[in-house]
């Protein structure tokens, strides 16, 4: 029977993933200043759309190298202290940001922000969440962690936009919004370090005591058809979660809003993407299956990108939000959760690290390629250049509905394997 406290987690169980919320929130404010500061960061630099771009892209090169030696430093070492190295060292850089806005500083600046990011901070902070409690308990945990990261992105979200709409200069504003940044890094690593202190005792059972991977065993991975077929289906979830902000810069071109107003919406969505979150995962938990929720998910993401493509350039203001809203909301959905799938596929638990880091260099590819070729889209056809986005959008999300498929009717093949060899063996 279904009650509230299938929703619910432990208290600490709570602290400790909004710590790891938090963390995940801060650490990339800065290296994903675009997504709603796009117009006041081309400016202020000075640049096109396909400079602006290149920044992200450029991050992502770097990603692909950095995801599998994280991974393999998520399964050697404390993941605790690698995660607070990563909150404060980005909290540093975001100062000397925040006082030399130059193009080419930047892009080395992005360099340093992709190995914290990449490399150190991502499969120790995700390996942390799976860690934080049972396998029963990976849709909630993963959605609770991510209602703390939507949920104080919407917030950080509205102070930000308060404070350039405060300033008659963008560049200014843009200064104080990254100083503001580095601020909440700081008090993100403070919090981080005091709410795992306090939670640790929840995970003293085996999760807490696991024994490390070897090197040989991590490698193991790379054999498994299942990791391609998940890393296929992040590439997917991860590509629609963030083209949803190129709605941002569509809000002022197409539909004529202000920067700040597009701003606002885009943060608006924030809610109910934190909303969203500890209810898809608890879905997972009730339905048994993360799989099947990211496959429903990617559905509609498919649906509504091909009613934004066929309606583009007519769609009054209402509707465009209303679509961003859906869109949002589902993709936020299949992001959300998918890394809760890892349970699914049956991956032992001392190499998810080196999973999710081995998953995350196609994953997590789109950044670099995806900003520099939309921003080459804008600056060659114009409007017309989200026409293709969508259509990108729509093309991606079908070949992430297939993996999602094969993953899924894999892994219950491997299910059915193990269950009859444990009813021959007894």
């Amino acid at each position: 029977m279904l009650t509230w406290r299938n929703f619910l987690l432990s208290p600490r169980k709570i602290l400790a993933v909004s710590a790891l919320g938090f963390g995940q929130c801060i650490v990339y404010l800065l290296p994903y200043l675009q997504n709603v500061f796009y117009k006041p960061m081309m400016d202020s630099l000075g640049i096109s759309n396909e400079q602006l771009g290149f920044i992200l892209t450029v991050y992502g090169w770097v990603e692909i190298v950095s995801f599998l030696p994280g991974g393999f430093l998520a399964d050697k070492f404390d993941s605790k202290k690698l995660v607070i190295f990563s909150v404060i060292a980005t909290g540093i850089i975001s100062v000397i940001c925040a006082f030399d806005m130059n193009y080419q500083l930047y892009l080395a600046i992005w360099i340093v922000l992709s190995v914290i990011g990449s490399m150190v901070f991502w499969s120790a902070n995700m390996k942390s969440v799976r860690l934080a409690g049972t396998e029963e308990e990976q849709g909630k945990l993963y959605g609770y962690f991510y209602f703390f990261n939507n949920g104080l992105y919407t917030v950080i979200g509205l102070v930000t936009v308060a404070i350039l709409a405060h300033y008659s200069s963008e560049q200014i504003g843009l200064k104080y919004i990254i100083l503001f940044y580095a601020v909440m890094n700081f008090i993100s690593a403070l919090f981080y370090w005091f709410a795992l202190s306090v939670s640790e005792p929840a995970q003293s059972g085996s999760d807490a005591k696991e024994e490390r991977a070897t090197f040989r065993e991590m490698l193991e991975v790379l054999k498994y058809k299942e990791t391609w077929f998940f890393a296929v289906m992040a590439f997917t979830c991860y590509s629609v979660y963030n083209i949803v902000y190129y709605f941002t810069p569509y809000f002022t071109d197409v539909m004529g809003l202000s920067v700040a107003s597009a701003g606002l919406i885009t943060v608006l969505t924030g809610p109910f993407a934190a909303l969203i979150s500890p209810l898809a995962g608890t879905l997972c938990d009730i339905v048994g299956s993360t799989l099947k929720t990211v496959f429903a998910a990617l559905v509609v993401v498919a649906v509504f990108f091909c009613v934004a493509l066929i309606y583009t350039g007519t769609l009054s203001l209402a509707v465009a939000i209303g679509i961003d809203a859906l869109i949002t909301v589902s993709a936020t959905a299949a992001y959300t959760v998918m890394f809760a799938g890892i349970e699914e596929t049956g991956w032992d638990r001392k190499l998810a690290g080196t999973c999710i880091g081995v998953a995350s260099i196609i994953g997590y590819a789109p950044d670099a390629f995806m900003y520099t070729l939309f921003g080459h889209w804008l600056d060659v056809y114009g409007n017309d250049g989200y026409a293709k986005i969508f259509l990108y959008s729509i093309v991606v999300t079908v070949v992430g509905i297939i993996a999602c498929f094969l993953l899924y009717r894999s892994a219950k093949k491997s299910r059915k394997e193990a269950q009859m060899a444990a009813v021959t063996i007894s």
